[in-house]
């Protein structure tokens, strides 16, 4: 056992050999690693005490969530399939010296009942059957940091952990997935350099910290005993189920939708190297690219979602806002598209990315453009006007759409008159952005891609 660094220790490595089920001649070695990691937090949270479990309840009580009883504690019913829900029963609060007192134990089925008796009265809650009780306080922790030496990478619980409150874990988890996965797929495909890797802990640290602090005030409403509190949840959560169909999604949502987390400037975000534009302002870099509608640009236009375009995977989404250029000089397409096609093409051939290919039985790796193109007009430009070669143009290859007639997508933007080129990472957050979609704006985004990626 030794130490590998910044808090990381490495308990264990062993060479472990596997022989095949078949005739016993083929072998497979590899060496088996074990790192504790460093972790920053309380192990647990003192004070709070709650039994967790999974019943069946009687049918006359589904649909029941939350119920706040005349003892002041709480309750929680998560409803999982069938008449099966899982509890999460306020046990109330511990004095310092009972938490440093309290023993392992487990909640009998008598006690149980009896506390959630006392809980929903004057109530009542039938439970048929118990699948498993057990008493449950809130850990709080998060490792030192996510990539050690560009090789070991921790993601959802294995990085940060939390109460349950707000329903934050999975969704932590699948974001912090969704960030390092397109980082790690284009270092393998020689597009980017491997230091990329190391945006993902200095991205998602600050989300695990801000999740664990919002857990933690959710966990406080939940359990306290205070007046003022109990009054809150009684009315507060009966009141939510109406309330959430009519709360915005996205960056302007409440806090606990996650849709509005932001990253900051790093090696993958930067910033124009003169046009600065403020961190507060609507698509600002590593905030989440804004969805809406938007319109193809045919002679029967169907409106299809902006994150329906960009759904190619591993792919940087160009966005290109035309303002009302095209409208007032159609001329200006084909400079338009001489650039798109120009530096899409160079960008597959100095980053020629691969997909898996199945063609009559046999499969083959095929190049795919990480670069994927989308043009946006303001409304206005008639598709009779543009030419059949233009609107033949593929998805993501500088397929024409149009913004709604209120120009709603250039607004979410943050699009001036002047029009713009936004460039939105694999995972859906805002990596670049310049004024203007003429030949210098073009030069650049090219240089951010080369700043930013492996040059071969």
């Amino acid at each position: 056992m030794g130490s590998i660094a910044r808090g990381w220790e490495l308990v264990d490595t062993k060479v472990v050999e596997q022989t095949d089920g078949g005739n016993g001649t083929k072998t497979t070695s590899w060496v088996e690693t074990t790192i504790r990691r460093a972790v920053e937090g309380t192990n647990a949270r003192k004070g709070e005490s709650a039994v967790l479990g999974t019943v069946d309840q009687a049918e006359e009580d589904e649909g029941k969530q939350s119920i706040n009883g005349s003892n002041l504690h709480a309750v929680g019913m998560f409803p999982l399939y069938g008449n099966r829900v899982r509890f999460l029963l306020s046990d109330g609060t511990l004095a310092e010296e009972e938490f440093a007192a309290r023993k392992v134990k487990t909640p009998t089925k008598e006690y149980f009942e009896k506390l959630l008796d006392e809980t929903v009265t004057p109530h009542k809650v039938k439970i048929l059957s118990y699948n498993w009780l057990t008493y449950y306080r809130a850990n709080e922790r998060r490792a030192a940091e996510f990539v050690h030496k560009q090789r070991i990478f921790l993601a959802g619980d294995a990085a940060h952990c939390h109460s349950p409150m707000g329903g934050q874990g999975l969704n932590t988890g699948l974001q912090d997935s969704y960030n390092l996965a397109w980082k790690i797929a284009m270092v393998l495909k020689g597009i980017a350099p491997l230091s990329i890797v190391d945006s993902y802990s200095a991205e998602r640290i600050p989300i695990a910290d801000e999740i664990i602090h919002l857990s933690a005030k959710n966990l406080v409403l939940f359990v306290s005993e205070n007046y003022f509190f109990y009054q809150v949840r009684k009315y507060g959560l009966t009141l939510l189920s109406y309330i959430l169909p009519y709360l915005p999604t996205g960056v302007g949502g409440p806090t606990f939708a996650m849709l509005g987390l932001r990253y900051y400037e790093n090696s993958v975000n930067k910033e124009h190297i003169s046009q600065r534009y403020a961190s507060t302002s609507p698509a600002s870099i590593g905030s989440r690219a804004p969805d809406d509608f938007v319109y193809p640009l045919t002679t029967d236009s169907t409106p299809v979602r902006l994150y329906n375009l960009m759904d190619t995977l591993c792919a940087f989404h160009i966005l290109v806002f035309a303002a009302d250029h095209l409208v007032q000089d159609k001329s200006l397409k084909n400079t338009l598209f001489a650039n798109v096609e120009h530096y899409q093409g160079s960008w597959l051939t100095r980053w020629p990315g691969t997909r898996a290919s199945t063609a009559n039985g046999v499969k083959e790796m095929k190049a795919t453009s990480q670069f994927m193109v989308h043009v946006i007009s303001h409304h206005g430009l008639d598709a009779t006007t543009v030419g059949d070669n233009y609107l033949r143009k593929e998805s993501g290859y500088g397929r024409m759409y149009l913004d709604s007639e209120g120009g709603d997508l250039h607004k979410r933007y943050g699009i001036t008159a002047k029009g713009g080129i936004v460039v939105v990472r694999p995972d859906t957050h805002i990596s670049y952005r310049v004024e203007t979609f003429g030949k210098a704006a073009w030069e650049d985004v090219d240089g951010y891609f080369r700043s930013t990626l492996f040059i071969s």
